[in-house]
């Protein structure tokens, strides 16, 4: 089921607010995250995968992966519906 306006912002008399706003910042932050995201792909794909593990913990690239992986997690759970008639319901 898609939801119409489902991150549109509207004055009482039914005007948007910043139309498409949210939406774009949520685009921009998916941008930013996909280049870290394939790389994560790339190495649990590869048949070195354990060693190149093991040097992006050395390295501390690893923090800025699980950083980035979590936010991708976080962004796909406000997004959701299902959250949004939860948080909305309980208020």
């Amino acid at each position: 089921m898609q939801e119409i306006d489902f991150y549109e912002v509207k004055t009482d008399d039914g005007n948007y607010i910043n139309r498409n706003e949210i939406e774009d910042s949520y685009g921009y932050l998916e941008n930013k995250i996909a280049p870290v995201f394939r790389e994560f792909v790339n190495i649990t794909q590869g048949t070195d995968s354990s060693e190149k593990f093991k040097e992006l913990v050395e390295t501390h690239k690893w923090a800025e992966i699980e950083a980035m992986l979590l936010l991708h997690l976080t962004l796909l759970l406000i997004r959701s519906p299902e959250f949004n008639n939860f948080i909305y319901k309980n208020l």
